[in-house]
């Protein structure tokens, strides 16, 4: 936000701003800020030659132009012309919105041509006189009435406003002129105006011009230059009626501020610009009668509740503008009437943002006219060490006069004394004998000489500290910092008292945000003493954690930042002494902040403020480490804030209780579940410096707290359990807490708190506390005491107990809470269920077998195939309870459980019989189990047959092939991407054992290479990667043909290692490119690259079909060979529409290059018979394979030509009327081609025949007769009834016998002959 009257320096406080925005809330889901995504800005003008040349491009081609109102072209019709040159210009300066300070040593270099220019473009005042109505000079000229309504306001036209329109010369140059003035500011822009007074008129005349004139109402751009232009010659310092060369109807000083004030109602940003020229006129040395004719104006606009918001801003902009540069004693008269009228406004007007905000800034400057221009000799004096007196060699008694000097100077609070004179021996007793007449000094130079209206604009600033716009209380506090500055000490103090009564709403984050803004303005203005640190400091430490709740959201992240302003303020106001009592408090609340704070904005500044107190306080404690550790860039990231930063300064004791105490108050119940995970995280890791105090204090808390009301306070508190038992030593925990630990998660479904809103986020919370017991190995007790429904207590197993709660988890509908349950049940089962316990084993085993099939809810299945792999080999080696001795387990070992879990993970693999329990995510997690269940086998374990792992990595290439589709779109990819990814560890594994053989290691790698060439960019990726892995046991193959082909895989794979294979550019043109030369993977890669190839995205289509058109283009041969690849995929793949659309698609491409063996094209028309046929009722379908067929009506085949022209005539007459018109015009132009090549009478008969019928008509009866005068035209047979055979007619006659029963009504009338 800009701050026109700020004395700071703006890049040393850049870092402190507060932000604009009141609420600071989002969603959850959307998290507090995107990682890392920082947009880091120019740090110079790096586009300063570029400017240059477009500027001198824009003078050389203007200087072309002769008519001045004639239109450019625009960047479309001219893109090297002057729109194009300035619109490059425009986007250059946009850069710096957020650094004009970078453009201000550069705007000569930039206005100066452009200003030049407009000057030229100007037209005189004696051509605008002749102009108007053929008269040489206008009677009464300046008599504009400032009430009257412009006509240059918005209108009905709305094209004449429009942006990407042709303008004139002087139209653009005004346009560059005004991004210029937007970026870097108005008050750094106007004195680049030319101040010739000879200028004046002409000036003036054309802002009337394009004022009045229809022709330039679109043209704001140029009125708000020469605004501006005119209010840098209205300052000339000599009386304006000496370069006015009217003669009558009143002086041209009283026409400027006239229109000017016309302009003040403008809806564009010619309304600041009449503001500021308004203002420079008034404060003319010879203004007085102007000032009071504006401020007549000025209180009748403000007054009148009808007047629009636009009028009214424009006045109060005028007023603000003009208290800023006018002088005290001319303007004073005028303040006490303007205060009440503007309060009225801030009443009225509440809701209009901007209206307040200068209505706020005009009583602040209203009460600063009131009060003397000088600062208060009794603000506070920061201790100035200087480095002469240092360095020079004084006498003890000068030494003495000097420390003396200084404490006189520095502690003001004592006696008020503001210049000490310590110059000779004697200066301190001068010095208080002073002391009283210093005092009386200081009130005579602070009293008020008008206080009328005064204390209701103190009053109007502090309630607009609360006001609902940001923009308006940040006025509010830089008036109040203002004010009080010129105030006498007794007033300010009330001011004081009146600004801490703001804090207490403590549910209003707009009074925090005004109130902090208030406190930082005066701290930086040095108006807070050192007494009253005590009492400000604790609403600073308060607001640097405001965090006001509202439902899912909450805000507050403006009044932390405000707070970090603050902060930032005592740093720069206080001596280090001043504040040493409050360093340990200060410093702790700064680091907390900066570490934890949920948005990164505030965790920034606060790290600012705190780099401000360390450079100039230097009491912090490791303050410089401090700095570089937690600078810009690390606090970027809330995780790496949390986890790398965060233990870092936890090194220091002095901010180590600090931060936990923060983590466990607040931070694990944050509404934000992410930064509760982080916090947790975080405890975790800073605890392990704290052991005995987290064991005897936080341990407590958090068990207390598991059962709460609240879901943060309960999921907060296990995960920070689970943290903290993952990074303690197993041996510290004393047998009661880990009785506890065990009993947790019964206690907490006991409370069937499970079952409640967020019950799911404390499932997951209980699997990582479950997770971590089994990563430390902790001991859990046997047996732990359960509370029943009835409230009474009883003892159960412990291990029954969790077993009974992952069981629960992984039925549950949420996939990411399933994955997580079964993660910790993996980890839990491996260090738990090292034994089998044969009576609970069994029942689990059979529990989860049971689940498993296909009649079994989804939810339940999935969580069931999925818990399969989690179970260990001591599990799963067992056999069924009904063997009992040795010798029967050895004779019954087929029945092992980890076979039987074998065949159900298989069977969960297929794809279901039944469509509505088909369900893709029970197949993936069949996959992925399978995959952990074999790898769980040991080596040599006899049961382990050949044929059963050739039947486990079938499954798994099956399931390569599942391309199931339901409305979420190709959720078959989630199983194909879980075999992509376990296929390279179970060959591994076959290879390992001695099982798996050459042939089907390259069967996985011709599978991978099928998915490496599909659509998806994250199965291309994953499948490129695993086939990598997969490369080396390729080896083994001693064929020489295949091991030729192998060694071109494996040079491609070796070679582009860095390759981003998820880009469909890199995988086809890199990969597909040299096997499609290979006989034995130009199969495998044709299957997936034509299914690319026929895609509709052109980012995967393109690269498809380039990479066929290399291949086919390599020889003659490769191209009959892939041609025949093509043939075969389409009968491998005969009425499968997934294929078959997109293969015809790529064949149509490549015959449309000509690259397609033409020996194939009577193939290709049988392929699209069969399917024409097979798919006759779909018409998304239909449409592209009749525009194959299309395509060899041309062929220059006559055998392939003359069947596709019959086959062509049967779908003319199909039952879809756009099927019926497409295949019209594709036969149409075939004949066309033909007729070109080769007369014939019966062709040009069948053209004219085809282009006069309508075959998208409803008269199918008349659509098919024209059809069959079309047999006879062109010279083929008509096929037999039953061979043409309509296919609606036989489709329905098929239907009607399959419905007609003998005896029925529809029987009798079919054997009747009806």
């Amino acid at each position: 936000m800009k701050q026109e009257d700020e004395e700071m320096d703006p890049v040393a406080t850049a870092a402190m701003l507060p932000e604009a925005d009141d609420v600071d809330g989002t969603s959850p889901a959307e998290g507090a800020e995107d990682e890392n995504d920082d947009d880091w800005g120019p740090a110079f003008f790096e586009e300063e030659d570029e400017c240059v040349s477009l500027l001198v491009r824009l003078q050389e081609a203007l200087q072309l132009q002769d008519d001045r109102d004639a239109t450019l072209p625009t960047v479309a019709e001219d893109p090297n012309g002057v729109a194009a040159a300035l619109y490059r210009l425009d986007r250059i300066i946009a850069r710096y919105q957020e650094s004009p300070h970078l453009l201000h040593g550069y705007l000569e270099v930039l206005l100066g041509p452009l200003v030049a220019t407009l000057q030229d473009l100007l037209p005189a005042a004696t051509d605008i006189w002749r102009m108007e109505d053929g008269i040489e000079r206008p009677e009464g000229d300046n008599a504009v009435s400032a009430q009257e309504e412009p006509d240059y306001t918005l209108g009905a036209n709305y094209d004449e406003y429009d942006v990407d329109a042709a303008k004139t010369a002087i139209h653009h140059v005004s346009r560059a002129i005004y991004v210029i003035v937007k970026t870097a500011g108005e008050k750094c822009c106007t004195s680049y105006f030319s101040n010739d007074v000879k200028l004046y008129e002409d000036v003036f005349y054309a802002l009337r011009l394009w004022q009045r004139s229809a022709k330039y109402r679109r043209e704001w751009e140029v009125r708000y230059c020469l605004l501006l232009w005119l209010s840098n010659l209205v300052l000339v310092p000599f009386s304006l009626s000496i370069i006015d060369s009217t003669d009558r109807g009143g002086s041209l000083s009283d026409a400027v501020l006239e229109t000017a004030m016309a302009f003040l109602s403008d809806t564009s940003k010619c309304r600041e610009g009449a503001a500021l020229l308004v203002a420079r006129l008034l404060t003319r040395p010879d203004g007085e009668a102007h000032r009071r004719r504006f401020f007549a104006y000025a209180r009748e606009v403000i007054t009148d509740i009808s007047k629009s918001s636009f009028p009214l801003h424009g006045v109060l902009l005028a007023l603000a503008k003009t208290l800023k540069c006018g002088q005290r004693r001319e303007l004073a008269p005028y303040a006490p009437g303007l205060i009440p009228i503007v309060a009225g406004v801030l009443e009225s007007r509440s809701s209009d943002a901007l209206v307040c905000k200068a209505a706020v800034k005009v009583e602040q400057r209203l009460a600063l006219v009131l009060l003397r221009g000088r600062s208060a000799p009794w603000k506070y004096q920061r201790h100035v060490t200087s480095l002469d007196k240092n360095l020079a060699v004084s006498t003890p008694l000068d030494v003495a006069a000097d420390v003396n000097s200084s404490i006189g100077a520095h502690r003001t609070v004592d006696n008020g004394n503001h210049n000490n004179n310590n110059n000779n021996n004697n200066g301190n007793n001068n010095s208080n004998n002073n002391g009283e007449k210093d005092v009386e000094n200081e009130n005579d130079e602070c009293a008020v000489e008008n206080d009328e209206g005064l204390e209701e604009a103190i009053g109007l600033m502090l309630v607009n500290l609360s006001h609902k716009d940001t923009v308006v209380r940040w006025s509010a506090a830089k008036g109040i910092g203002r004010i009080c500055e010129r105030l006498p000490r007794v007033m300010a103090e009330d001011v004081i008292v009146a600004v801490l009564d703001v804090f207490t709403n403590e549910h209003s984050d707009s009074s925090w945000h005004g109130g902090l803004l208030a406190v930082a303005e005066l701290c930086r203005r040095s108006i807070l003493h050192p007494q009253h640190l005590p009492t400000m400091l604790p609403r600073i430490t308060q607001g640097l954690a405001f965090d006001l709740i509202k439902g899912t959201y909450s805000v507050g992240s403006h009044v932390r930042d405000a707070a970090c302003y603050a902060c930032w303020s005592i740093a720069r106001a206080y001596d280090a002494s001043d504040i040493e009592v409050h360093v340990h408090k200060l410093s702790t609340s700064l680091v907390v902040t900066s570490l934890f704070d949920r948005e990164v904005h505030v965790r920034r500044a606060a790290a600012a403020a705190f780099q401000e107190c360390v450079g100039r306080l230097g009491n912090f404690p490791d303050g410089i480490r401090l700095v570089t550790t937690m600078d810009f860039f690390s606090l970027a990231s809330l995780q790496n804030a949390y986890l790398h930063v965060a233990p870092l300064v936890a090194e220091n004791e002095s901010y180590r209780e600090r931060m936990l105490e923060e983590l466990v108050a607040n931070k694990l119940m944050h509404w934000d579940r992410r930064v509760r995970c982080c916090a947790a995280r975080a405890l975790g890791l800073l605890a392990t410096s704290e052991v005995n105090t987290a064991i005897r204090e936080i341990v407590p808390e958090l068990l207390r707290r598991v059962t709460e009301n609240s879901v943060a306070t309960r999921h907060g508190a296990i995960l920070g359990l689970a943290e903290m038992i993952e990074g303690f030593d197993a041996s510290v925990w004393p047998e009661d807490v880990l009785s506890q630990f065990a009993s947790l998660t019964p206690r907490v479904d006991a409370a069937r708190l499970f079952r409640s809103r967020g019950g799911e986020y404390v499932r997951q919370a209980c699997c990582r506390l479950l997770a971590a017991l089994a990563h430390r190995r902790l001991n859990l007790p046997e047996t732990i005491e359960v509370q029943k429904v009835g409230g009474a207590v009883a003892r159960a197993k412990t291990l029954g107990k969790l077993q009974e709660f992952f069981e629960d988890t992984w039925k549950q509908i949420l996939e990411w809470l399933q994955f997580d349950a079964v993660d910790a049940y993996e980890s839990f089962a491996a260090t738990y269920y090292t034994e089998f316990i044969a009576p609970f084993h069994h029942k689990v085993l059979e529990r989860m077998l049971d689940g498993s099939g296909e009649e079994r809810n989804p939810m339940e299945r999935r969580g069931n195939l999925l818990a399969m792999g989690a179970l260990p080999w001591s599990v799963i080696c067992a056999v069924p309870s009904s063997t009992t001795t040795e010798e029967e387990e050895r004779e019954e070992g087929r029945r092992a459980y980890f076979l039987m879990l074998l065949h159900a993970a298989m069977k969960g693999t297929r794809p279901e019989k039944r469509k509505e329990l088909q369900d893709a995510e029970s197949r993936r997690n069949a996959v992925r189990s399978l995959r952990k269940i074999l790898l769980r086998i040991p080596p040599g374990c006899l049961q382990l047959t050949s044929e059963l792992y050739e039947c486990v990595v079938q499954c798994i290439l099956n399931a390569l092939d599942d391309y199931a589709a339901d409305r979420r779109g190709d959720v078959g990819s989630f199983v194909r991407l879980e075999a992509i990814d376990a296929l390279p560890a179970v060959v591994q594994y076959g290879m390992q054992c001695g099982l798996c053989s050459p042939l089907l290691t390259l069967r996985a790698a011709q599978g991978l290479l099928k998915q490496s060439m599909e659509k998806l960019d994250r199965l291309r990726g994953r499948a490129v990667l695993s086939l990598s892995r997969l490369s080396p046991f390729l080896d083994d193959i001693a064929d020489e043909e295949k091991a030729s082909a192998i060694s071109v895989l494996c040079n491609v794979l070796s070679e582009n290692k860095t390759a981003e294979w998820s880009l469909p550019q890199v995988a086809f043109m890199t990969l597909a490119c040299p096997l499609l030369q290979t006989d034995l993977f130009a199969p495998c890669v044709v299957e997936g690259l034509a299914v690319s190839a026929g895609s509709l995205s052109l980012h995967i289509m393109q690269p498809a079909v380039n990479a066929f058109l290399h291949g086919f283009r390599v020889s003659l041969e490769n191209r009959v060979f892939l041609s025949h690849v093509l043939i075969e995929v389409a009968a491998k793949y005969a009425h499968n529409e997934r294929v078959v659309v997109p293969l015809c698609v790529t064949i149509n491409r490549l015959m449309t290059v000509g690259v397609f063996d033409e020996s194939c094209h009577m193939d290709v028309v049988e392929i699209l018979r069969n399917e024409l046929k097979h798919y006759a009722t779909s018409i998304h379908v239909l449409l592209p394979l009749v525009g194959v067929l299309g395509d060899l009506c041309r062929s220059s085949v006559p055998e392939a030509r003359e069947a596709a022209w019959g086959l062509s005539l049967v779908m003319i007459a199909s039952r879809y009327p756009k099927v019926r018109a497409k295949m019209a015009t594709d036969m149409y132009t075939a004949l066309l081609v033909f007729t070109s090549a080769e007369a014939s009478d019966g062709c040009a008969k069948a053209m004219q025949h085809l282009s006069a019928t309508q075959w998208d008509a409803n008269e199918v009866a008349k659509v098919r007769g024209a059809r069959d005068a079309l047999y006879c035209m062109l010279n083929i047979s008509p096929p037999s009834k039953l061979a043409e055979g309509d296919e609606v007619q036989q489709q329905q006659q098929k239907k009607k016998e399959g419905r007609m029963v003998a005896g029925s009504y529809l029987y009798l009338v079919q054997e009747a002959g009806y």
